[in-house]
């Protein structure tokens, strides 16, 4: 996680992890996310699976609003 003032995140996800466990595992740390005041996570790269993830934790995922990122989502 990298942390881009005021509230927004650069976020990584790597994961050896079956689906179901993944997708348990992001859900939980955009929960942690929210609580700490981040409003906002920035992808890199757009992978399908992490995509997925996010979104099946209630999390839509977008085109990003920034040139640097290819994709973000509003928590």
């Amino acid at each position: 996680v990298k942390i881009i003032p005021p509230n927004y995140a650069e976020v990584y996800f790597y994961t050896l992890d079956n689906p179901a466990k993944f997708s348990m595992a992001v859900s939980q740390f955009l929960s942690k996310l929210k609580a700490n005041q981040i409003g906002s996570i920035y992808f890199k790269q757009i992978d399908p699976t992490i995509m997925k993830a996010v979104q099946a934790a209630g999390v839509g995922v977008n085109q990003s609003d920034r040139p640097e990122y290819k994709a973000m989502a509003r928590i």
